[in-house]
């Protein structure tokens, strides 16, 4: 038993310290009214209106739900949301860099 206690409390720290020196890239996406943006570390930002895509309702976020599933597709992990008090929905995303 002193054992498995010695190999686990060894292992554990070595763990945590290999799963800390992965390096990732971000990208923030967020719908604020009928605009989606896109920010991507060190890349590029962009706008997209999306009053065509969305139904009449304010809170209609399937546009921004859509390109969330396409970053995913790509490789890409949603890592935290936010909404916020404005009545928008963002998301911070993040990919092992290559």
């Amino acid at each position: 038993m002193k054992q498995l206690i010695l190999i686990l409390a060894l292992t554990i720290p070595s763990l945590a310290f290999a799963q800390s020196s992965d390096k990732f890239e971000y990208l923030h996406i967020s719908q604020l009214g009928d605009v989606i943006e896109i920010t991507v570390q060190d890349e590029k930002h962009e706008r997209f209106d999306i009053k065509k895509e969305k139904e009449k309702f304010t809170d209609d976020y399937r546009p921004l739900f859509k390109r969330v599933t396409e970053f995913e597709d790509d490789g890409w992990e949603v890592y935290s949301s936010n909404p916020n008090s404005s009545g928008g929905l963002a998301f911070l995303m993040r990919r092992k860099r290559n």
